[in-house]
């Protein structure tokens, strides 16, 4: 009999191809990163664009892509429809070889094809994975306010797409509406950015961290509030609007943790609420005025990495656990005793001072302060794929050692 909660999982290779795709993303990202000196001068730097989107489209898009597959059937307590599996590892394979040919056709000083190429890829995956989410999230019960933030997030997705493919054309000099590129630049980062990315890892957020601390998951009243600013402020680009949002989310999240039953908090998923309450620093530095890069890359170092990694050190381990022992979960070890918590403590908060090192590198124009975190980004980058490998690898050897116990040869 296969437990109620693993009824829903879906094949581990669809959440593991991606974010291992996001890994490769994440450390070349490293060494672009460590070739360029920080400087204001930025726009129409092609190593530079490159760098940006490999850690947008190919590391944040790339993860979302492979935890959304997961987090729906999670969020809507039902199996997805057939087919779901099939055309999941089809936009996979689609989106990762749109995002690597698309990022490194922007590397050039002069637009070419391949960018062109790659973004119709991209953009066809991710459309192509809107509306299979839409088509579960739009019928299914329960859970209304978090199923209203993927929606809510998807149309980001949609807006924020759009906005990208008029810069793309303005790059060949055929730009579309006449649009400047500075106010479309922030349109669109900030669709993506915080409308997206933003809205989907306040949706998993909301179910997973919940989940594994077991506490209740916050009030919907107050997804539905935060909702309404968070979106809002982003739709009509303003920061103070979207502040409410990011501090009402923020203490509905506090209000669920204060009645958890688990008091252990491992490294994963501290690294994971730091990232959620960093969206306060976001929202200082956005109504501070300061640079808008400086607020973008504040935005990727102390929220949506940190959430991300801490996410994907629990939620893969967990789905490796899952699979192993889904037919014999009472002798099973806990999937804490199969984990590699030294790697993922090194990884958490390296990644997170990591980002931090790079602001400051980057706002004092300081190159050596700037490689300093590049260096450290990517041990943490390493170590997250290695927490991952040993994982495994644990769990593949617990499992054998179960199968070889007297009395679990039929499980």
């Amino acid at each position: 009999m296969i437990p109620a909660q693993v009824r829903t999982l879906v094949p581990s290779r669809l959440v593991v191809v991606p974010v291992a795709a996001s890994l490769i993303a994440e450390v070349l990202d490293w060494v672009f990163l460590w070739a360029w000196h920080p400087s204001p001068a930025w726009y129409a730097n092609g190593p530079l664009l490159a760098s940006v989107h490999l850690i947008t489209v190919g590391t944040l898009a790339m993860a979302l892509l492979g935890m959304g597959w997961q987090l729906v059937p999670v969020a809507t307590g039902v199996r997805p429809r057939k087919g779901w599996n099939t055309a999941a590892n089809i936009i996979n394979w689609v989106g990762i070889g749109g995002a690597a040919i698309f990022t490194f056709g922007l590397a050039g000083t002069q637009p070419g094809v391949p960018s062109m190429i790659g973004a119709t890829f991209v953009v066809l995956a991710l459309l192509a994975r809107s509306v299979m989410v839409m088509r579960e999230i739009f019928p299914a019960e329960g859970r209304g306010m978090i199923r209203m933030w993927i929606i809510l997030a998807e149309l980001s997705l949609w807006a924020g797409m759009g906005y990208g493919l008029m810069l793309l054309t303005n790059r060949f000099g055929t730009p579309i509406l006449g649009l400047s590129p500075f106010p479309t630049i922030a349109i669109h980062a900030s669709l993506l950015l915080m409308g997206w990315i933003g809205g989907w890892i306040v949706a998993m957020a909301s179910i997973l961290v919940p989940m594994f601390l077991v506490s209740p998951e916050p009030k919907s009243s107050m997804l539905g509030v935060a909702a309404v600013f968070w979106f809002g402020g982003v739709a009509f680009g303003l920061p103070a609007v979207w502040l409410i949002g990011a501090v009402v989310f923020a203490l509905a999240m506090s209000m669920s943790l204060l009645r958890r039953v688990r008091k252990n908090i491992g490294a994963d998923l501290q690294m994971a609420l730091l990232g959620i309450f960093g969206l306060i620093g976001v929202a200082a530095l956005l109504l501070s005025g300061l640079s808008g890069v400086l607020t973008v890359m504040a935005a990727l170092a102390i929220f949506a990495l940190p959430v991300l990694h801490g996410i994907g050190l629990r939620i893969i381990p967990f789905l490796f656990w899952a699979y192993a022992f889904a037919d014999n979960v009472q002798n099973a070890p806990l999937p804490e005793q199969v984990g590699a918590p030294s790697l993922s403590r090194l990884s958490a908060y390296g990644a997170m001072v990591a980002g931090i090192l790079l602001l400051v590198g980057y706002g004092f124009e300081s190159l050596w302060v700037w490689r300093f975190g590049v260096l450290l980004g990517n041990v943490s980058s390493v170590s997250y794929l290695g927490a991952i490998v040993v994982t495994a690898l644990r769990t593949w050897q617990a499992h054998n050692r179960l199968l070889s116990l007297p009395g679990t040869e039929a499980s």
